[in-house]
């Protein structure tokens, strides 16, 4: 009973498999944020390459998560954003610098 209550609380359904077996399925996506969700625990990944900054959100996250940065004090750094549902391209002013816009943007997303 603790190991059903444990696989409900993070979201696992029965269903029935295609042998006709009953097994539990996790959701395809995370759960939509709650009120008391931190801005932290919207955010699954933030990578780069030489002239690019992914960050990878929950769904339907990613415009506020942009909307944050743009907002930031780091202005100095970003040259704009463009999001998607649960994808955010943050572009550099500069390539050269764009380890340091990794940072600042962690810091200003508290990560």
């Amino acid at each position: 009973s603790k190991v059903s209550r444990l696989l409900r609380k993070i979201g696992a359904t029965k269903i029935v498999n295609a042998k006709g077996q009953t097994v539990y399925s996790l959701p395809r996506e995370p759960a939509p944020p709650t009120p008391g969700t931190l801005l932290r625990d919207l955010i699954i990944d933030v990578s780069h390459n030489e002239t690019l900054v992914v960050i990878l959100t929950s769904p339907g996250s990613a415009s506020m998560v942009g909307r944050m940065l743009d907002y930031a004090n780091i202005e100095t750094e970003i040259l704009g954003t463009v999001d998607g549902d649960d994808t955010l391209f943050v572009a550099p002013k500069t390539v050269h610098d764009i380890k340091k816009l990794v940072e600042e943007s962690k810091k200003h997303l508290y990560l």
